[in-house]
């Protein structure tokens, strides 16, 4: 959850869970309109059209390997609204199983809350 003006961080984890190694592999993040990239514990290869690493080759059954990403939501989004983001794994070899290559996820922006205290007679 996040408010507008405000950082939100993401921790994104990786991995070949297959017995047979990839070469090649490239993981993906999108950040949705509404968030701006501000720094990854691991800077990304590239930041067009979406946040991207070059991680190589990854031996079977490895993983998981943990990047935390920092973005700041717009101070225009209107709260409460939902951001749609992605992220997903290739391999330029390809693959016979890629359902779990892929992920989706909300962030949810919710609007500030002010609790003023009453006093009633």
């Amino acid at each position: 959850m996040g408010r507008g003006g405000q950082q939100v961080t993401y921790t994104l984890r990786y991995g070949n869970q297959g017995g047979a190694p990839a070469s090649d592999v490239r993981v993906h993040f999108a950040l949705p309109a509404g968030l701006t990239f501000v720094s990854a514990s691991t800077p990304p290869t590239g930041t067009t059209p979406d946040l991207y690493w070059d991680v190589g080759a990854l031996s079977g059954r490895s993983g998981p390997t943990t990047v935390t990403i920092v973005a700041q939501v717009a101070a225009s989004v209107a709260a409460p609204a939902q951001l749609v983001h992605s992220a997903r794994i290739e391999s330029a070899a390809g693959q016979l199983e890629t359902l779990n290559d892929q992920w989706q996820a909300v962030t949810v922006i919710e609007p500030y809350r002010v609790y003023v205290p009453t006093l009633f007679r």
